[in-house]
């Protein structure tokens, strides 16, 4: 604090920007908002690093859809060819089905980071729906404060009460 006591941290949670001292129920409130944007801002980062996945097993499940579209339609043309030979027609049999394991592989990749993204929104919503909570624990606070003041008064009468009694003149 460079030895000046009277000179306060720039970024102490106490304190606005007027260097005003604030209140315990406004420190609670400001340190929950800032580990809330802190959770926001981690959970904005998980659904963007999820989104690309999504989109490319969205994309892979469009090609595979159209190489398959490819293959039927090449082994059904008919251009003045006899057909194809049974070789060719077990060749492309296989490529089918390895685009068909491909697309049914991208299509569970893809509902895989769509439930990750809604358990992601679920935890912000959550997040956000916190509020309340803190809310209710603040109140909790506060009445055990009064009960405490309302306790330390008691003693104190009872101390005085007790003073004025076994005292002599």
């Amino acid at each position: 604090m460079d030895g000046d006591p009277t000179r306060r941290m720039q970024n102490d949670p106490t304190q606005v920007q007027g260097n005003e001292p604030l209140g315990e129920e406004r420190v609670r409130e400001r340190i929950v908002e800032e580990e809330e944007l802190a959770t926001r801002r981690e959970l904005d980062e998980r659904v963007r690093a999820l989104k690309p996945w999504a989109y490319l097993g969205g994309v892979l499940s469009i090609l595979a859809a159209a190489a398959a579209g490819v293959a039927l339609f090449l082994l059904f043309q008919a251009d003045g060819r006899q057909g194809a030979s049974r070789d060719a027609v077990q060749e492309l049999r296989g490529d089918v089905e390895q685009l068909q394991e491909d697309v049914s592989t991208s299509t569970e990749a893809a509902e895989d980071a769509r439930r990750e993204v809604r358990s992601l929104s679920d935890r912000v919503e959550e997040i956000e729906g916190g509020g309340d909570q803190q809310a209710d624990i603040d109140g909790r606070v506060d009445q055990l404060e009064q009960s405490i003041e309302e306790l330390t008064q008691d003693i104190e009468q009872l101390s005085q009460q007790g003073n004025g009694g076994t005292s002599s003149p």
